[in-house]
């Protein structure tokens, strides 16, 4: 608070370390002093790091201000907020009209983000779930509610690649986030031979853990061909 307090000619800059510290009260400080002539304020790195951080309050209270003060990058900071696993953020967002089907530079959608979401900070259960959540939020059809044709845009999220190719199911599978590919499934995402692969790849390796993945995908309707179960260990093929 007193690193604000000395920063405060540098408005956007103590904003955004507010921001990072989740410290509302000097926040509302900051943001009610009166602006000063030819100093607009940004407040782009505060959003940023109040979504990086999945800090409720803060967004809100940027939110509240923002049409006020400047303009932000919805786009860009729901992103953010989907890599982080900050649910609430996402929705609040979508709210103020960010586009959820839009992709990164490396070709990274929303979806693809939320799959592999978490912050450092967290356990991986605690990554898991907050990943689940957010898939869960974006696959919702109130997601789409303002925007035509929202089954084809839903179903875009679920086939979309990133850079290397891989489906959101693909990548959920590779990084073994089992509830994020049930969700997936539930949502209709289809189901390739390379998904099939990827499962069968985690088998041999840790078998109680990447059994399930395949499993999963039988369930659904997967069939792995003979080239492909003659990859699996004589021990895993009997179970």
């Amino acid at each position: 608070r007193q690193m604000c307090i000395r920063d405060r000619l540098n408005r956007s800059r103590a904003l955004s370390m507010a921001a990072i510290h989740a410290d509302v009260f000097t926040l509302r400080g900051l943001l009610e002093e009166p602006p000063r002539p030819n100093t607009p304020i940004n407040i782009d790195d505060a959003m940023r790091a109040a979504c990086a951080g999945a800090h409720s309050d803060v967004l809100n209270t940027l939110l509240d201000v923002s049409s006020e003060i400047t303009t932000f990058d919805k786009n860009v900071l729901v992103r953010v907020a989907c890599a982080s696993g900050f649910a609430h953020g996402v929705r609040r967002l979508m709210e103020c009209g960010a586009d959820v089907w839009s992709v990164d530079a490396s070709r990274m959608s929303c979806m693809h983000l939320a799959v592999q979401a978490g912050r450092r900070s967290q356990p991986e259960a605690e990554r898991q779930v907050c990943a689940a959540t957010t898939v869960a939020l974006l696959l919702e059809t109130r997601a789409a509610i303002h925007r035509p044709n929202a089954s084809k845009l839903k179903h875009t999220l679920l086939v979309r690649r990133n850079a290397e190719a891989q489906t959101p199911l693909q990548l959920a599978i590779a990084l073994q986030r089992r509830r994020v590919a049930i969700l997936l499934l539930k949502h209709g995402a289809q189901i390739t031979r390379q998904d099939v692969a990827i499962a069968l790849r985690f088998v041999n390796g840790s078998s109680k853990q990447s059994l399930f993945f395949l499993s999963l995908l039988m369930e659904c309707g997967a069939a792995p061909d003979v080239f492909q179960l003659r990859q699996l260990t004589p021990s895993v093929r009997t179970v």
